[in-house]
């Protein structure tokens, strides 16, 4: 964090850690791209824990780190909440990795999705 090269926060709801969420800088080529992370667990999904560190993340980043152009991230392709809210925020599919994931018992397709960062 003190080299401006990542962003990371933690939700917390009484004492009880519900989400975390981050950005950090990839190095050398893609030293321009961030990659965004987020987790909320599972019984406070649907609370906007997921939007509030997802929009803190994001801005902080754009904000503070002078690098970073092109914002990416993985997601399963059976999230249909977590793409809907990506793409509420301007991310774009730009690929897809058959069973790129074993969920449960079930294997899943990760989807690549990224956005230019505003500046």
């Amino acid at each position: 964090m003190r080299k401006n090269q990542t962003v990371h926060l933690i939700v917390f709801c009484n004492s009880t850690l519900v989400g975390v969420a981050g950005l950090d800088m990839r190095d050398k080529a893609e030293k321009h791209v961030g990659e965004f992370g987020i987790s909320i667990a599972q019984a406070y999904r649907g609370e906007g824990f997921g939007t509030l560190l997802m929009e803190t993340v994001l801005k902080e980043a754009e904000a503070n780190i002078p690098e970073l152009q092109i914002i990416v991230l993985d997601v399963f392709s059976d999230n249909a909440v977590a793409l809907a809210m990506y793409k509420k925020y301007g991310f774009i599919e730009y690929g897809r990795l058959p069973n790129a994931y074993l969920h449960d018992t079930v294997y899943v397709d990760g989807i690549k999705m990224y956005k230019n960062a505003h500046r």
